[in-house]
């Protein structure tokens, strides 16, 4: 009885620790134009507008990352709260893609120009500038759902 109480109890907290960690929002329609609709990131500590872009007007390589993030979660059962985020910004006058894998420990480790060139904070991009001066980041395109009561 008590290990079926302490697995309740693990659970419940890991529950808990995903609904806060990524928020909730509703469904986001497929449009280009930036809705009312925001969302709490975690990773950037405020919310951003949601813009679902149809994934064919979408770069190559992140239409790649989507399909191949897709298959993941196709042959997985969704676990509540799981997602894979596209956003777009700005960085030093360039346009800049960043995904968050939520399965991931690993933030901002995805980070590309539009070009497809992967930012490579070792080799001369400058974290700390990106960090403070990245700006009009907006949710393009996400696979799975923040919350599981929609």
């Amino acid at each position: 009885m008590k290990r079926v109480v302490l697995n309740l109890v693990v659970v419940a907290a890991i529950a808990t620790s995903a609904i806060f960690q990524f928020g909730c929002s509703k469904k986001a329609e497929t449009s280009n134009e930036i809705s009312n609709e925001t969302i709490y990131v975690y990773q950037f500590g405020y919310s951003v507008p949601v813009a679902i872009v149809p994934k064919e007007e979408l770069p190559e390589f992140l239409r790649e990352s989507i399909d191949y993030f897709s298959g993941i979660y196709d042959e997985k059962p969704m676990i509540c709260g799981a997602t894979v985020e596209f956003f777009r910004g700005k960085w030093n006058k360039r346009t800049v893609y960043y995904f968050y894998n939520s399965y991931s420990s690993c933030a901002f480790c995805e980070v590309f120009y539009s070009d497809g060139t992967r930012l490579d904070w070792s080799k001369g991009d400058n974290f700390e500038d990106f960090w403070s001066k990245s700006t009009n980041w907006v949710l393009i395109y996400q696979i799975g759902q923040r919350c599981c009561d929609e």
